[in-house]
C-alpha cells in the first residue's frame, strides 16, 4: 500500500517535470520562416566609383558584387536616379554584376543627356532572392543600400553656335554674321546644324567656326575638311585646323543654275555634307493631298527677296504642310518643317531633320506664309481682305494663239487663288494672263521678259509680258499677282 502511494507520487512528479519542456512531436517547434527571411541581409559592394567612357574600352563593366551565393537570384534590377531629377533608368543585370558599357552609357544619357560632363548618380540594387529555411526555400525581394557612381560620357565638345567664314562673309575667326541654324534642342540630342548662303558662278572658299573659335580668336580652332585645302568632296569629315596638315578650307565651284549652297554638319560624328541649290521650293501637305509624286509639285512658293519665299491662299482642311526643295521632292527625310509636329504658332523656326508639319494658325482663313531660309524661320500674316475676288478660270493668251480668247490655255486652280499649268508650250512673243476668258481682269507688266525675270509680280491690267519660245510650268496667284515661269526641257 505504501509502495503504491510512493510510486504514484513519483509518476505525478515525473509528469509535472516533463511539462516544463514539453515537446509535441506531432508539431515540432521551429523558427518561423519569416524570421529567417527578416534576418537575411542583402549587401552590395561597389566595384567601381567613377567611370570615364572616353578612356574606358571594356564592353562590360563590373559595377558591383553582392553577398548572394550562386543560384540565389537570376538577375538584379538596378535603378539609377538623381535626387533633383524625375528621370530614372532601370537595367536588368546578370548575377555576375557586370553591365554592358553601352547600356550604362544609355542609362546616364537618359537622365542627364549626352554632354561629356561628369555626372553623379545614386545606384540602388534589388533582387528576388532565394532563402533556404527549415521549411524549404522562400523567394523574397531584397534591396541593398544605394551607392554613388560618377560617370562621364564619351562625346565631342559641341558648341551652341557655328558660323561660316570666308568669301560668303569675312575671313576672320571672330566673324559671326553667317550662323548655322539649329532646332534649339539640346545639342547632344540634336547635333545637326544647317546653313544656306548665296554664291556666284565660279569658286567660293569658306571655313567653319564655333563659339570657342570666336572666344579665343585663334585660327587653330577653325574647322576645315580632312581631305585637305580645296580637296573636299560633297560630304566627308571635318576637324579643327590644329589637327590638320593644312588650312583645310572648303572650295565650291558653281557653274549653272545653282545660286545657293547648303552646308549641313553633324558635330557628334564630325561629318559634313554640301549641296548646290537651285532655289525653288514646294509645299506638300493637305492642300495637295500630301502628294509626294512628281505630279504633286503644283504649289511652288513665290520668291520674294534673297532666300525668302511666300505663299498666299485660304488654308483649308487640316491646313498643315511641310516644304521641299525641288531637287529633294519626294524624299521625306529632306523636308523642312517644325521641331514640334502640328505647331500652329504665328511664327517659328524651321528644321530639316525630323521635321514636323506646320499648321496655319486659323484654319479656313486667308494667310500669307513667308519663310526665310537665311534665318530658317517662318511667319504667318493674315490678309485684311478675307473675301478676295474669285475667278472661274485664269488663262494665258498672246501671240502664241493669235490673241484669241477661244483658244486660251487654261490654268488649273490647285489651291484657292493659285493656278498651275504644266508643260505649256509658248512661241516667242508677247502674252498676258486673263480671267474668265475676258479682258476685264488681266495681268501683265512693263518690260518683263520671263527669260530674264522668270519670277516676280505682275501688274493688274498692265502691259504685255514677253516670253522666248519654250516649254514652261506656270504658277500664278491672282491675289498677289505673283508668278513663276519654270522652263522645262
Amino acid at each position: 500500500m505504501i509502495k503504491k502511494l510512493v510510486y504514484g507520487f513519483a509518476i505525478i512528479a515525473g509528469l509535472v517535470a516533463c511539462n516544463d519542456d514539453y515537446t509535441d512531436w506531432a508539431n515540432p517547434q521551429s523558427n518561423a520562416a519569416n524570421d529567417a527571411v527578416d534576418k537575411f541581409t542583402f549587401s552590395v559592394q561597389p566595384s567601381v566609383s567613377s567611370i570615364d567612357f572616353a578612356t574606358e574600352t571594356a564592353e562590360s563593366i563590373q559595377l558591383f558584387t553582392t553577398n548572394l551565393q550562386e543560384g540565389q537570384t537570376n538577375q538584379y534590377m538596378v535603378t539609377f536616379s538623381v535626387e533633383d531629377k524625375a528621370e530614372t533608368a532601370v537595367l536588368a543585370v546578370a548575377p555576375d554584376g557586370k553591365v554592358p558599357s553601352a547600356d550604362l552609357q544609355s542609362a546616364v544619357a537618359s537622365i542627364y543627356g549626352k554632354a561629356p560632363i561628369e555626372r553623379t548618380l545614386s545606384v540602388e540594387v534589388k533582387a528576388d532572392v532565394v532563402i533556404t529555411t527549415e521549411d524549404g526555400s522562400i523567394v523574397t525581394e531584397k534591396k541593398a543600400s544605394p551607392f554613388v557612381l560618377k560617370a562621364k560620357l564619351d562625346a565631342p565638345q559641341i558648341s551652341a553656335h557655328y558660323y561660316i567664314i570666308g568669301a560668303p562673309s569675312k575671313w576672320e575667326p571672330t566673324e559671326t554674321s553667317l550662323m548655322f541654324s539649329h532646332s534649339g534642342k539640346d545639342v547632344y540630342e540634336d547635333p545637326v546644324f544647317t546653313i544656306m548662303f548665296p554664291v556666284s558662278d565660279g569658286e567660293t572658299w569658306f571655313a567653319i567656326t564655333d563659339d570657342i573659335t570666336v572666344e579665343k580668336n585663334d585660327w587653330s580652332y577653325v574647322f576645315g575638311c580632312v581631305e585637305g585645302n580645296g580637296n573636299n568632296g560633297m560630304e566627308g569629315k571635318l576637324a579643327r585646323r590644329s589637327e590638320l596638315s593644312d588650312d583645310g578650307s572648303w572650295k565650291i565651284v558653281v557653274d549653272g543654275d545653282a545660286s545657293y549652297v547648303r552646308v549641313t554638319i553633324n558635330m557628334m560624328d564630325y561629318t559634313y555634307s554640301i549641296q548646290k541649290i537651285v532655289p525653288e521650293y514646294y509645299i506638300v501637305g493637305a492642300m495637295q493631298a500630301w502628294n509626294a509624286g512628281a505630279d504633286g509639285m503644283t504649289c511652288m512658293l513665290y520668291p520674294q527677296e534673297k532666300m525668302t519665299y511666300a505663299y498666299t491662299t485660304q488654308f483649308n482642311d487640316a491646313a498643315n504642310m511641310k516644304l521641299w526643295l525641288g531637287s529633294d521632292f519626294g524624299n521625306w527625310d529632306a523636308c523642312y518643317g517644325t521641331s514640334v509636329d502640328g505647331d500652329n504658332s504665328v511664327s517659328g523656326s524651321l528644321v530639316s531633320i525630323g521635321a514636323g508639319a506646320i499648321v496655319c494658325p486659323e484654319i479656313g482663313a486667308f494667310y500669307t506664309f513667308t519663310v526665310d531660309f537665311s534665318s530658317m524661320t517662318y511667319q504667318w500674316t493674315k490678309l485684311e481682305d478675307q473675301s478676295p475676288k474669285a475667278y472661274d478660270v485664269i488663262s494665258l493668251i498672246g501671240a502664241f494663239n493669235g490673241w484669241s480668247q477661244e483658244s486660251n490655255i487654261d490654268l488649273v486652280q490647285v489651291t484657292p487663288h493659285n493656278w498651275y499649268g504644266t508643260a505649256i508650250e509658248l512661241s516667242e512673243g508677247e502674252f498676258k494672263l486673263c480671267a474668265n476668258d475676258a479682258w476685264d481682269d488681266s495681268w501683265g507688266g512693263e518690260g518683263i521678259d520671263i527669260s530674264i525675270q522668270n519670277s516676280g509680280k505682275t501688274v493688274y491690267n498692265g502691259n504685255n509680258l514677253y516670253a522666248p519660245a519654250g516649254t514652261y510650268n506656270v504658277f500664278f496667284n491672282d491675289i498677289t499677282g505673283e508668278y513663276v515661269f519654270k522652263a522645262v526641257e
